[in-house]
């Protein structure tokens, strides 16, 4: 037990490129800190700090109070949550009013499969996608928009507080995921509009550097024009290189299909957000030689 009055235990799976920097924000902030990594290098950043790793996902449910959960898809929140044999995952350690939160960017129908099972445990499931970057977690100013049930949101928003703001509830399990994903499609869908027009540009010979400095001077200004500025084209994108959760083009390509399988659950037709959200992840897959 901490002797500042920080007594939820809280546990930590995946730490890459985003997760391990709210983890390192948790335990800065005195939170008792479990983590487990299937990685050796995963851990390193945390030698000799106060967080304890676990050698099974087991063994972090039973030293934990609340989990956070930031893996890649959803294949690998439900292998984290439920395991992949009997006994081997978080809720076979979760103690009854424990509480697993979910960071990763998913479907709703796998939040409420997870949710099933745990309540079936005594335990809830809040869907937190954050926003923001590794360097908003780094700087503690995530943003969190949180889905699930208000009694744990409210016992877990002070740990929440340590690495994002604004942390907020906004309404039953699985409605952060939809907004999440809206999201991710829309800035995906920009970032081709980006590279269309500047590339339209350079085609009647304008000076691509030249062209991104008036658009960013005027109204077509966006925070999607300004990261593309930083290399005048797609490499933006492509060179950044994730670690366990994958590279960026890997995930924007992950979004572009949660977007469709989201806009086809909903009746409704994915349109020119979600064409124009699969055209970007097909050309960084192109320039990144995944194609």
């Amino acid at each position: 037990m901490s002797g500042n009055g920080k007594t939820l235990k809280v546990g930590f799976v995946g730490l890459g490129e985003i997760g391990a920097p709210m983890a390192q924000r948790i335990m800065q902030a005195s939170w008792p800190l479990t983590i487990y990594a299937r990685r050796p290098q995963a851990l390193e950043p945390f030698r000799n700090t106060p967080a304890i790793a676990v050698p099974t996902l087991r063994a972090l449910g039973e030293r934990s109070d609340m989990v956070c959960v930031s893996v890649f898809d959803d294949a690998q929140i439900e292998a984290v949550v439920l395991g992949e044999a009997a006994g081997d995952g978080l809720l076979a350690g979760m103690r009854n009013g424990s509480v697993i939160v979910i960071h990763s960017t998913a479907q709703r129908d796998t939040c409420r499969r997870v949710a099933a099972a745990a309540a079936g445990h005594g335990s809830a499931v809040l869907d937190a996608p954050v926003s923001g970057g590794p360097d908003g977690a780094k700087a503690g100013t995530l943003a969190v928009m949180v889905g699930g049930d208000a009694a744990p949101f409210e016992r877990c928003r002070p740990v929440l507080e340590s690495f994002s703001r604004p942390v907020r509830h906004v309404g039953p399990l699985g409605s952060r995921q939809s907004a999440k994903t809206i999201s991710n499609a829309l800035y995906a869908a920009q970032g081709q509009l980006v590279d269309e027009a500047v590339s339209l540009g350079a085609s009647l010979g304008l000076d691509r550097r030249a062209l991104i400095d008036m658009l960013q001077a005027g109204s077509a200004d966006s925070f999607v024009l300004r990261r593309y500025a930083n290399t005048a084209s797609l490499d933006y994108w492509v060179k950044q290189r994730g670690t366990a959760t994958g590279s960026v083009v890997d995930v924007l390509s992950k979004d572009a299909r949660l977007y469709h399988d989201l806009a086809a659950s909903a009746g409704h037709a994915a349109g020119d957000v979600g064409r124009l959200a699969e055209a970007f992840a097909s050309a960084l897959r192109e320039r990144d030689g995944k194609a």
